[in-house]
């Protein structure tokens, strides 16, 4: 996978229940709300629950990289294999639910990414 030019730090640092764990931020497939926590579903099909809200990571991680597709989703661009109106499918087959009216948006995000990609 080609690496994207990132604004934010190559590597996060999370509080979990077993302690901190640094993860790569390329290796975030997406992330998912569960109520106070968040699941990182990571690209070795492993998945970490923090103790961050989703709404966080919305605000520290940026578009068009990653995307809040739905109230308790955020993705990595990078790794969406198809879309339709209703959902995301991810590289590794995971189905993300997309929510009406932000179709459009993920266009526009998918289509930035590409033409970053293109330019490096």
């Amino acid at each position: 996978m080609n690496s994207l030019k990132i604004n934010y730090p190559q590597v996060l640092e999370v509080k979990t229940s077993l302690g901190y764990k640094i993860i790569a931020i390329n290796n975030i497939v997406f992330l998912e709300a569960k109520g106070k926590f968040t699941i990182i579903h990571v690209d070795d099909q492993s998945e970490i629950i923090t103790y961050h809200l989703l709404k966080w990571y919305t605000e520290n991680f940026s578009e068009p990289y990653f995307f809040r597709c739905h109230y308790s989703y955020l993705i990595n661009c990078s790794y969406v294999n198809c879309y339709t109106y209703k959902e995301i499918v991810m590289k590794d087959g995971s189905k993300v639910p997309l929510s009406r009216g932000r179709l459009s948006i993920l266009k526009e995000n998918l289509s930035h990414i590409i033409e970053i990609q293109a330019n490096s």
